[in-house]
């Protein structure tokens, strides 16, 4: 089931089980639509929720029609059960579809409820970020032994048809954040040209003082904006914020026990 989804601009706030969050997207230069997607789903049950967060190549309208399509795939494929299957899947579709030269990085994040568990496939595309409650420290979140400098994960979709992908996992406590971004953030500009860049992110990520999706999300758009001046951005930008609140998802009814039962017992297809 879609909670929220599109590369449309938009402003908004969503819940899941176990996860409250809020979409921030500003398509290139105020166009209605850009090459932002962003997706979120949870599973009739409310125990597995999917977050996606892909930019294609290029900017604005001139690749709206491809990120509409990948928004499609998404939507088509997001119950396979694996989820770098549905990454796998993702990019074969999409080749079929994409221009020579375009492709698309991702962020796919699948949230189990009763374990807390958050598991990340990173498809090319700027890392997200962590802050852990407990600590009260703010972290890159890349899979454990990677370069932190210089790992982005796996290859891009439309770039070759036969490409596997990794995930890693991490358990969230109560009150943790993830914040995911395009890279759209990242490398806004000044009158410099300088790009505001991944330390100034998580300088503003450290400084915030409403821990709030909402006040996570303005923080860091007044952060971009003070560095940018009056400059327009000169790419689409995402932002998506998940607050861990640890919600327990609700009973399982009958008929959801029964459909589990016939998947284990190969009763019907796993990625229906």
């Amino acid at each position: 089931m879609e909670v929220w989804g599109g590369n449309q601009s938009v402003d908004v706030g969503f819940e899941v089980t176990g996860i409250e969050g809020w979409i921030h997207s500003l398509p290139y230069h105020g166009a209605p639509r850009g090459g932002d997607v962003h997706f979120v789903s949870m599973c009739g049950g409310g125990r597995i929720s999917r977050f996606c967060v892909a930019d294609v190549s290029g900017h604005g309208e001139d690749v709206a029609d491809l990120a509409r399509h990948l928004r499609r795939l998404m939507r088509r494929h997001v119950n396979k059960v694996d989820q770098t299957q549905f990454a796998r899947t993702l990019n074969r579709s999409f080749l079929k579809k994409a221009d020579r030269g375009r492709f698309a990085t991702a962020l796919l994040a699948t949230y189990f409820a009763p374990l807390h568990s958050f598991a990340v496939c990173n498809i090319g595309h700027p890392r997200p970020y962590l802050y852990r409650s407990r600590t009260a420290r703010w972290q890159a979140l890349a899979a454990e032994g990677s370069n932190p400098e210089h790992s982005l994960g796996n290859i891009p979709f439309g770039v070759i048809q036969q490409t596997e992908y990794q995930q890693f996992q991490v358990e969230l406590e109560p009150e943790d954040i993830v914040v995911i971004t395009s890279d759209g953030v990242a490398e806004t500009r000044n009158a410099a040209g300088e790009f505001f860049g991944e330390q100034r992110l998580l300088e503003c990520l450290r400084s915030t003082t409403d821990p709030s999706p909402q006040g996570i999300a303005a923080e860091i758009r007044a952060s971009i904006d003070r560095f940018a001046g009056s400059r327009p951005p000169h790419d689409d930008r995402t932002l998506m914020i998940l607050r861990h609140n640890a919600s327990e998802p609700p009973p399982l009814t009958l008929g959801h026990r029964l459909k589990m039962v016939a998947k284990m017992m190969g009763l019907t297809p796993s990625d229906a």
